[in-house]
């Protein structure tokens, strides 16, 4: 069958802040070009993640205040029993409208609660994102080239979601898979959303 190549590149410089004067900016890493009109934009995805893995290593529940976090990356809970809970379920703002993936992604784990948060993506269905065919007559669904969600879930024995909302995602918002069986083989302690 046909088969479909997507890229995207983008000229961007990642790099942390390491002093700000005035309206001078001191980088980590040197540009390698200078632009009359850069835009820097800020992404908590990194330190977000930090929080989370440390939460998890430590056996502790995260607190969100409220803010309007910019995420180019989702972020991931893995294999833990948690309570991730933002400040308010309308002014916690997780907008991935720039980045990729899901805004948490849920791996494996006993319990996690998700509480509080507004997840803002980047391709809503009033964009009409469709599908169309390959040259082999295969159809291709467009959400998958840049995909964003609000929840997945692979493997989680128990999720609770409270008061999460999310708009303009391109695939599922809240999405759930478990483990696969194994013939007649339940696999342990069953799935609960």
């Amino acid at each position: 069958p046909g088969h479909m190549v997507a890229f995207d590149a983008r000229d961007q410089l990642v790099t942390k802040i390491e002093q700000i004067e005035g309206n001078k900016l001191t980088l980590q890493d040197k540009a390698n070009r200078t632009v009359q009109d850069a835009v820097v934009r800020h992404s908590d995805s990194a330190p977000l993640q930090a929080a989370i893995d440390k939460a998890v290593r430590h056996k502790r529940n995260l607190y969100v205040p409220n803010g309007h976090y910019r995420l180019t990356s989702g972020l991931t809970v893995r294999d833990a029993s948690i309570r991730i809970e933002g400040e308010s379920g309308v002014n916690t703002v997780m907008d991935i409208s720039e980045g990729r993936g899901a805004v948490f992604e849920l791996l494996r784990g006993e319990e996690v609660t998700l509480r509080n948060f507004r997840a803002i993506g980047h391709t809503g269905m009033a964009e009409k994102p469709g599908s169309f065919k390959t040259s082999s007559g295969f159809s291709y669904w467009c959400c998958a080239l840049k995909s964003c969600q609000a929840v997945v879930i692979r493997g989680t024995e128990r999720v609770l979601c409270e008061n999460m909302h999310a708009t303009r995602m391109s695939a599922e918002a809240f999405y759930c898979q478990g483990p696969r069986r194994m013939g007649m083989t339940e696999s342990k302690g069953g799935h609960t959303i």
